[in-house]
């Protein structure tokens, strides 16, 4: 049985540490970057490769992650790993396509692209879609699952009016860390505390999956790493396949095609909270060594994100709740003594707090510079604009602290974020796709993609609840069995229709000023530093080839 977390006067005071540690880094690098609007939202151009590939990672690896992952491979198995593992598409897209456009272009923000590629209509949806989703979709599942985390270890109710308040309590008490740093440093102090809370919570992660090892091989002797792997592989071989059949509720098969040109486009090509940090690079080959180094991490994640919930599964398949592993396994597993549980929470706490002050920037980021200077205050100045990025920053700190109990209406975590993502990408995905590749696709029908897209998707998902033992008998499946990756692909599809028929109806006009906006040849350039080429061990070619060759090898272990 699960014993008490228990935590010792050196556990207290590594946790302490830990968060003097963040306020630390926070004051030094924040203080020198946050004057002016090109230092606060884009650190003045000065992040190098490591750190901006460290805070992509630390913006993605979550609770959300942790918990909710960690929930799904407890039901699932290892196939969850495809959102982790599967990185050569996206990284391919981003480093090759997407990120030679926008650094040619000196872009901001996403939204700002839209607005050069199609016009400034684009630009306002997508902006009022990216402050709606941040806040409501992304932040209040990271708080939600933090609360629960945090709730689990500390047993303690908290009433309001007769009511419980704990996950608001516990929300209230994340964010508030959180938006000090933040709202205070701007973009720098986000993506430097990323770097120390992306290694610190690596170093957990891996803690919690060696401990539990060491419990599956029921010893500690010299071999029990290896003892212990062996024995997890042999119990749950079925288990431990990325590829699964065409009717898996989360992921089919076809996924590995269909997420591709949606979710993993959107994510990690169109997203402002992971772009950003390849925007505020300090050089072209910064940026995008960093976006590789993002995607090569993703290789080791299931370390910290998947094995730990196959390993709970192993110790006890009978939990009732699969978004509680985590929990479970810090009671569990991780003894007492030597401050370790005090550095775990501590890896905890940098999973709570990275995204959020990541999506809280990027929110404010996006709300300043395209809705309050672009439509409210165009001649705003310096001083005000910061001024209304640090507010929208708090407004959107709010808003999913109130929004975070209602995350728990979803059985697992897992399944309320990334569907809600997938929604989203649907039409993203075909706009972003045709705006690169297409000179012809027109912001008259990337809108009409976006109006009916995005709808389509969250009335198909409103049906899978409202009728899900509806049999479909042209697939022999109930609709409540349909993964939501296939109703993003359908509405991806059905966007992709929609802007090549509205493109094709529209009188053809010479487009002289999108050129740059649309990918050529020349993004396979290597980058040079004032025109003189980089060393050979600079090479993006290299370590591009260096990491597909390692991600064939890896993957095709699991298949």
């Amino acid at each position: 049985m699960p014993g008490n977390f228990a935590l010792s006067a050196l556990d207290w005071s590594i946790f302490t540490a830990y968060f003097a540690l963040v306020f630390y880094i926070a004051w030094t690098f924040g203080r020198r970057q946050h004057s002016t609007v090109k230092q606060y939202f884009l650190a003045d151009d000065s992040i190098p490769w490591f750190a901006v590939g460290a805070s992509m990672i630390a913006s993605s690896l979550s609770t959300e992650q942790m918990i909710g992952t960690n929930g799904a491979s407890y039901k699932y198995g290892f196939c969850i790993a495809q959102w982790d593992c599967y990185t050569l598409p996206p990284v391919t897209m981003l480093v090759w396509i997407f990120l030679p456009i926008y650094l040619r272009r000196r872009i901001s923000t996403i939204p700002e692209f839209l607005a050069q590629r199609y016009g400034e209509g684009l630009r306002d949806a997508f902006a009022f879609i990216a402050v709606l989703s941040y806040p409501f979709v992304f932040l209040a599942v990271v708080l939600y699952s933090g609360s629960m985390l945090f709730s689990s270890l500390f047993p303690y109710q908290f009433m309001i009016h007769g009511h419980d308040a704990t996950i608001l309590f516990w929300s209230t008490a994340i964010i508030i860390f959180t938006v000090i740093y933040t709202v205070w440093g701007g973009l720098a102090a986000v993506v430097w505390t990323d770097s120390i809370q992306f290694l610190i919570l690596f170093a957990s992660g891996l803690i919690i999956f060696v401990c539990g090892i060491r419990a599956i091989a029921g010893g500690s002797g010299p071999d029990f790493l290896w003892h212990g792997w062996i024995t997890l592989r042999s119990s749950q071989v079925e288990r431990f396949h990325l590829i699964q059949p065409f009717d898996h509720p989360l992921v089919p098969w076809p996924s590995l095609i269909m997420r591709i040109v949606t979710t993993q486009l959107y994510y990690n090509c169109a997203n402002q909270f992971i772009v950003q940090r390849a925007l505020a690079a300090k050089s072209d080959w910064d940026a995008r060594m960093g976006a590789l180094s993002y995607a090569a991490v993703g290789l080791v994640l299931p370390f910290v994100d998947i094995f730990p919930g196959m390993i709970a599964y192993q110790l006890n398949p009978h939990l009732a709740d699969a978004n509680r592993v985590v929990p479970y396994l810090l009671r569990t597993v991780i003894p007492p003594g030597w401050g370790m549980r005090g550095f775990i929470l501590a890896g905890m706490a940098a999973a709570v707090m990275s995204t959020p002050s990541s999506l809280i920037n990027s929110t404010s980021t996006v709300f300043t510079l395209d809705f309050y200077k672009k439509r409210l205050r165009p001649h705003a100045s310096e001083r005000e604009l910061l001024r209304a990025g640090r507010i929208a920053s708090v407004m959107t700190a709010v808003c999913a602290v109130l929004w975070a109990p209602m995350v728990g209406n979803y059985k697992l975590i897992f399944t309320y974020f990334q569907s809600f993502l997938a929604y989203i990408a649907a039409p993203a995905g075909a706009i972003f796709l045709l705006g690169v590749f297409w000179k012809r696709a027109s912001q008259k029908a990337a809108l009409s993609a976006l109006a009916v897209g995005l709808p389509f998707c969250l009335f198909l998902e409103f049906l899978t609840k409202w009728k899900p033992d509806y049999w479909l008998s042209f697939i022999h499946v109930r609709l409540g069995q349909v993964s939501f990756v296939y109703i993003s692909f359908i509405g991806w599809v059905l966007s992709m229709a929609i802007m090549i028929t509205v493109s094709l109806l529209e009188p053809e006009h010479a487009q002289p000023e999108i050129a740059d906006l649309t990918w050529n040849r020349s993004a396979f350039a290597e980058p040079r530093a004032n025109g003189v080429p980089l060393p050979w061990y600079k090479s993006l070619i290299l370590w591009y080839a260096v990491f597909v060759v390692v991600w064939i090898c890896s993957l095709s272990h699991f298949l």
